[in-house]
């Protein structure tokens, strides 16, 4: 060895690697694993040059076969394994005069080897793994997952990923076990091999990815429905008694995924709870946090769409942390940091990163969002750079790469979708980017475009946002690593340097033609005035967009609803257009005709409705040719029901009606002066539209006490209320609707409309209540995205407006005090807002004022705590979770 002990080892195969590894190890070298180089040869040279200055120009060791790889770039210290092989003799007559073996003077505080990141974003880092930090993570894994020697290890991944070299390969020698390694492209290829392979050695411990778990998933089910002739395959024939633990990582386990599998594998003996999900980085040494008992069990029952994390080996603790550091409260999201003995020491000749990594406290940033929910478990929610801010809301690409998955779009190849955020120019907010293998003829153009809407289908319904473009790429764009991932970082790069520039010009055309064929031109100038709207809004050209095109199925979202209500207000020349008209009518044509209508009536400036004219019935999804019982979704605190949109798009069985108070146009007749007054009309609008029961009735916060009010004066008339659910709220409300104010209202009303965090919104209150209303407006609109104020058609009357019913329906309330009984009633709940309510943990909410519908209702009373905080918990990502629960009780209620 010389002077600089750095060994860069490049091989491509397992046996090749770990021989050389230790070769390394034992003359006293520092092994640096190197990944697979990029196909693309500037990327390849750059990476090279790169690890050659990072590393101190350090000796490199390859194969004969891939020392080609290394071409175009000088003055290496180059080795093959086949030259070494020839210099042995040599070598082997200089070992009585060579200096003693190193190795009897490394200290456990020394770097054992470097590990490259994957250099996704810049440059690759090396980070260090002492001795003891990796003695600290195999004792650690083994104690969690109760490991021995008489276990048997099996892994399929690259010795340069820390899932083999850690994870497996010195975990199982730690112990002194038996470990099997299979090559990554024979099980990437054939993976019912892998099960095959844990059935013949009887493997214990092994470790796949959420995207191979799926796969596995869809050979399995693909086995099962087969012919009798091919069920004599070895596959059916396997014993997985033996698999104690799958760990999983690298990914979000999607637990539907889990769970198919688990059901899937338990036919061939494989234990109630094998899947365990982890957490792991390479500086943590792979995988440091488990769920090592109860997956899936444990998530299904919470309801979660991914699975959680489980709790820390022995030598790690976390914690989840505020941006100002502070400590978050359980269910609140915040950034994971963590710390101990297995956390790695620093990059290699990199201070500046290392410094950025660690907090002042010593704890490292893994740059993850997650909470920790009242078991102490953790649930992550995404990487703070992977996050898509749409309008002020953090929306999880995992998330909708799965909803795409879950769509199950013919057009679309499985697990070869990848969803990333970008930001226009002069945009105020980030978009979506889809990108995906398409499996149809490129020239196909109605294949292309049924596939293009039905993911944009797809990803409305999960998160209420549009993609920005939908892009199908060809497969050399779309390449997976070692571990089958394709990255995320990358692809995005990818994009914003231009490189899919084509595919988005040929897919534009494509798509151009594709709407030219289902085009029906406006006649109107209310028609024409809709289109060119919606051109702008949807961002496609209004040759596209004709008359006979659906909002919803556009894609738009609530708050592209009140956009276009605003813009078209002002376009027509028109005071006020009921939001009810753009539910009530989604097809362009049928809204324009109902504008048209309306027309002479409020372009009036002499015209006023009665207020009891008013109707507060919102369809918000038809469902046509459905019979079974309407569902009554009855709004929150904010008077608004655009909040129920994306819940609305999941109910496809039944008709979705909304009831919204009155006041937000200048001709409803003012506010609702009473409850009296607001429940009688609400009473009024739902026997308008259903006579007869049987009723299902949903309140959201402040609705819930409405809810509760119309169902005893129904079931007082006879009527059957099958379904009474309401939304985290106690039945006594009347204290805390006296501590509300102006102040809280307008910052509630501008979170909403994305012209601020919510954090901020709250934060900030008590400063914001020391100013005039007319400060307050200012700050809003001065804090807003550029942009976003013209986008909405926002003006501070329209807002200062909004504000006033909001705090109108809370005036109302001062001195409501809960009476009578109903029949049943379901109640869902989150954590209490901390500081607002006077609970501090979820049990103290629980038990003490939501657990006080009890003396409110004859029969049983549902409890259901759902994730997420009071104002994100019918919200992505959290609406998903909110979905299966939601469902599961209207089945149960046989609904």
């Amino acid at each position: 060895m010389n002077a600089n002990k750095i060994v860069l080892l490049h091989v491509d195969t397992h046996l090749d690697g770990i021989h050389w590894f230790w070769t390394i190890v034992a003359a006293g070298g520092i092994p640096c694993l190197s990944s697979p180089f990029s196909k693309d040869d500037k990327h390849r040279i750059k990476h090279i040059k790169t690890l050659q200055e990072l590393l101190n120009n350090p000796t490199i060791i390859t194969s004969n076969k891939l020392a080609k790889q290394f071409k175009g770039v000088d003055n290496l210290q180059f080795w093959t394994f086949e030259k070494i092989d020839k210099c042995r003799g040599t070598l082997i007559t200089h070992a009585e005069t060579a200096p003693p073996c190193p190795t009897s003077s490394i200290k456990g505080s020394d770097t054992a080897v470097l590990m490259l990141t994957s250099g996704s974003t810049g440059n690759a880092k090396a980070v260090q793994l002492s001795h003891n930090q990796i003695l600290a993570s195999v004792g650690g894994k083994s104690k969690l997952h109760g490991t021995s020697n008489a276990d048997t290890f099996l892994n399929w991944t690259g010795l340069d990923h820390v899932a083999n070299l850690v994870e497996i390969h010195l975990h199982a020698l730690f112990l002194g076990a038996k470990q099997v390694h299979l090559p990554g492209a024979e099980v990437l290829h054939h993976p019912l091999c892998f099960l095959e392979k844990i059935h013949q050695h009887r493997v214990s411990y092994t470790f796949a990815p959420n995207f191979f778990l799926g796969t596995l998933v869809t050979k399995l089910s693909n086995t099962v429905s087969s012919t009798s002739q091919e069920n004599t395959r070895p596959i059916n024939r396997l014993d997985l008694s033996c698999l104690r633990a799958l760990i999983s990582g690298g990914e979000a386990n999607v637990v539907q995924t889990c769970a198919d599998l688990t059901r899937l594998l338990q036919s061939y003996n494989a234990p109630e709870n094998f899947i365990r999900p982890g957490f792991g980085m390479t500086e943590t040494c792979a995988g440091s946090i488990y769920n090592a008992v109860d997956c899936p069990a444990y998530d299904i029952a919470q309801s979660s769409e991914f699975a959680n994390l489980g709790q820390s080996i022995p030598g790690l603790r976390m914690r989840i942390v505020r941006k100002d550091g502070s400590h978050a409260h359980q269910g609140e999201i915040g950034e994971l940091q963590v710390s101990g003995p297995v956390l790695f020491p620093g990059y290699y000749n990199n201070r500046g990163e290392t410094e950025k990594a660690y907090t002042a406290d010593s704890w490292f940033r893994t740059g993850d969002k997650g909470t920790m929910d009242t078991n102490g478990r953790l649930c992550l929610t995404g990487r703070e750079k992977d996050l898509v801010i749409v309008n002020g809301l953090n929306l999880q690409p995992q998330g909708i790469e799965s909803a795409v998955h879950e769509a199950n779009i013919p057009g679309v190849t499985p697990t070869y979708t990848v969803v990333f955020g970008y930001r226009p120019v002069d945009s105020h907010t980030e978009v979506i980017i889809v990108v995906y293998l398409p499996t149809y003829d490129p020239a196909d153009l109605l294949a292309r475009g049924e596939t293009a809407t039905a993911i944009s289908k797809a990803v409305v319904t999960y998160c209420g946002a549009r993609p920005y473009k939908i892009i199908p790429l060809e497969a050399s764009f779309l390449q997976k690593s070692t571990l089958g991932k394709l990255s995320r970082p990358k692809i995005r790069k990818a994009f914003e340097d231009g490189q899919y520039d084509e595919f988005v010009h040929i897919d534009q055309a494509s798509m151009d033609s594709y709407y030219e064929q289902l085009f029906l031109p406006p006649t109107t100038d209310i028609e024409t005035a809709l289109v060119e709207l919606c051109h702008e809004l949807f961002g496609a050209n209004t040759a596209q967009i004709g008359i006979n095109n659906n909002l919803l199925t556009l894609g738009a979202s609530s708050i592209d609803l009140l956009t276009l209500k605003m813009r078209l207000q002002k376009s027509l020349g028109i005071s006020a257009i009921p939001i009810t008209h753009f539910f009530s009518h989604p097809i362009l044509r049928d809204l324009a005709s109902s504008i048209t209508d309306l027309r002479p009536k409020i372009s009036d400036p002499q015209a006023q409705l009665d207020p009891s004219a008013y109707d507060p019935v919102v369809l918000l999804n038809a469902n046509p040719g459905s019979t079974k019982t309407p569902i009554w979704f009855i709004h929150p605190g904010m008077g608004e029901i655009l909040i129920f949109m994306n819940l609305a798009r999941y109910i496809t069985d039944r008709p979705v009606y909304a009831l919204r108070a009155r006041g937000f146009d200048a001709l409803d007749g003012g506010y609702y002066t009473s409850m009296t007054e607001m429940i009688h009309s609400y009473l009024s609008g739902i026997k308008r539209v259903q006579p007869q029961g049987p009723y299902a009735l949903f309140g959201y916060s402040f609705g819930s006490i409405l809810t509760f009010e119309i169902t005893k004066v129904l079931e007082s008339e006879g009527s059957e209320v099958k379904f009474l659910g309401t939304l985290d709220q106690p039945p006594r409300f009347k204290e805390r609707a006296r501590t509300y104010d102006w102040y809280e209202c307008a910052m509630t009303v501008a979170f909403f409309l994305g012209l601020m965090g919510e954090g901020y919104a709250y934060e900030n209150l008590p400063a914001m209540r020391k100013l005039t209303q007319e400060q307050v407006l200012d700050h809003i609109f001065e804090l807003a995205p550029p942009g976003r104020l013209d986008e909405l058609c926002m003006t501070r009357e329209k807002l200062d407006n909004w504000a006033q019913l909001a705090w109108q329906l809370k005036v109302i309330a001062h001195d409501y005090d809960p009476e009578g009984r109903v029949k049943q009633m379901d109640v869902f709940y989150t954590g209490p807002l901390i500081g607002l309510v006077k609970a501090k943990t979820m049990e103290e909410w629980r038990r003490d004022f939501i657990g006080m519908w009890d003396e409110f209702v004859e029969g049983e009373v549902g409890y259901y705590e759902v994730k997420g905080t009071h104002r994100t918990l019918i919200s992505p990502p959290y609406l998903v979770g909110f979905w299966k629960v939601f469902k599961r009780v209207m089945d149960e209620r046989r609904l």
